[in-house]
């Protein structure tokens, strides 16, 4: 990954509106090292609203990145799609817990956004990760096999006490 790929210079950036696409790709995966996404195909739209004070800037983010599915293991590929506000200030935070204000070095020359974009991104993941369609005919056998549990035989007894009663 370049250094500044995803990376806008602000110094010399004037006042007002700015509009900026980006194109995510495995480099993002590569710098980050991340294991949670096998690849990233994800179209980033930034609007970016430049002030004296600070720079507030509107996320787009549009398209797939590919996972494991957790039952099967094979590669799916997950829809992205969210906006996400960010309010970069160049004066000092007064309170430190707000995740939408971040402090920016006022001498800054650049905006690195890749932390932001990976950030983003990996929030819209889900915590299980099974499409919709598993299983597939393509899934692996042993994926779609469940193990028989041995039921204890005091058990069984109980079960079928409890069956009769039905």
């Amino acid at each position: 990954m370049e250094k500044w790929e995803y990376a806008i210079r602000i110094s010399q950036l004037p006042i007002g509106i700015h509009h900026y696409d980006f194109l995510i790709t495995n480099s993002l995966k590569e710098k980050f090292q991340s294991q949670l996404v096998n690849h990233f195909d994800v179209k980033a739209h930034v609007k970016l609203n430049k002030t004296s004070e600070f720079i507030e800037a509107l996320f787009q983010f549009l398209g797939n990145v590919g996972l494991s599915c957790d039952r099967c293991t094979l590669e799916y590929s997950f829809p992205i799609d969210r906006t996400q506000k960010v309010i970069y200030t160049f004066k000092p935070i007064t309170n430190p817990n707000d995740d939408e204000i971040i402090f920016l070095n006022p001498n800054a020359d650049y905006l690195d956004l890749s932390q932001e974009f990976y950030d983003f991104i990996c929030l819209e993941i889900p915590q299980r990760k099974v499409p919709e369609d598993c299983p597939r005919e393509d899934c692996p056998d042993f994926s779609l096999k469940g193990e028989e549990e041995e039921i204890d035989p005091r058990w069984a007894k109980l079960l079928e006490l409890k069956n009769k009663e039905d």
